[in-house]
């Protein structure tokens, strides 16, 4: 029996893998998430995968929303079916669709910073620099991803030049907070 005006965003994987998340309060929040999780991305593992606006069934099994403070999301980051390595969308993407880019990013690497000060994640430097290598390539194909959608490929060299400076930035944080 469906819930009335609770929504949730269905994500089916071309191997046959449907992940549902709800229950969402809003229509705007379950359309942001949509639009997120459905745009063009160049990771393989997004290809051919759908993602729907349905109503939410409390009969059926759902990933919830994600909490919003860093030491939730830290505790999430190593979780085999919704942490940063668990099949998409993974929690690094349900975050970004959640509360977009930008918020994200501070809130992951926020959180991200408390969990390579885990004693278990120093027990293991090179799955956290290969987290972190992972983390700064999703971070840079987005905002290319970003701006080559957002001038249906027609880019300036002003655009350009910023989508380096970006680029710059997210190379600097990353060997300031990960190296």
């Amino acid at each position: 029996m469906n819930t009335p005006n609770r929504l949730a965003v269905t994500v089916a994987s071309t191997d046959g893998r449907t992940t549902r998340i709800g229950p969402i309060p809003t229509r705007q929040l379950s359309e942001d998430m949509h639009h997120s999780l459905s745009a063009y991305s160049t990771r393989p593992e997004r290809e051919g995968t759908t993602c729907e606006i349905t109503d939410y069934d409390p009969t059926v099994e759902h990933l919830p929303l994600l909490p919003t403070t860093a030491p939730e999301i830290a505790e999430l980051i190593s979780d085999p079916r919704q942490g940063f390595e668990a099949p998409f969308p993974n929690l690094w993407e349900r975050l970004v669709a959640q509360i977009g880019l930008a918020e994200g990013d501070v809130l992951w690497r926020q959180a991200f910073a408390l969990y390579v000060d885990d004693e278990q994640a120093r027990e293991r430097p090179a799955d956290r620099l290969n987290a972190a290598d992972e983390l700064f390539t999703n971070n840079l194909r987005q905002r290319l991803t970003e701006l080559v959608a957002s001038r249906a490929g027609d880019v300036s060299a002003k655009e350009i030049d910023d989508a380096v400076v970006s680029i710059q930035g997210l190379a600097a944080d990353w060997a300031r907070n990960y190296r």
